[in-house]
């Protein structure tokens, strides 16, 4: 949990909004009621994992599943496998730099076309 509140501060500062929740459940029952663009889901997550998560939503949401991007402490190819697999479309490791997230949240624009952009313009240090 402690590197989601992370990614959701440096999201925050950033620019974006961030809405963070504690396991995968909640990430579906929040992404029913508001249409997400993007999720950095955490693979690790209690009651309903990130990858158990990920794949429902793209199941139920085919046409119009957000960008997710895998959260995790595990760097191996078999690792970025599973999550790619499961549906997930990019993959940071924790601990979270800030270039990283900046990175992954621009490559999202670009690969969905969609408006992430921040809603302020501010550098990070």
């Amino acid at each position: 949990m402690f590197g989601v509140l992370v990614a959701s501060r440096l999201r925050q500062k950033l620019g974006y909004r961030a809405d963070v929740v504690s396991n995968g459940l909640e990430a579906i029952n929040a992404l029913a009621r508001v249409p997400y663009d993007l999720i950095l889901m955490d693979v690790e997550m209690p009651e309903m994992d990130g990858l158990t998560a990920t794949r429902q939503i793209i199941n139920e949401r085919l046409e119009t599943a957000p960008y997710i991007i895998a959260l995790t402490a595990y760097a191996t190819t078999e690792d970025r496998h599973k999550c790619l697999a499961a549906g997930m479309k990019d993959f940071l490791t924790k601990p979270i730099r800030a270039i990283e997230l900046q990175q992954v949240l621009q490559q999202a624009a670009l690969s969905t076309k969609s408006k992430l952009v921040p809603a302020v313009e501010e550098s990070i240090s």
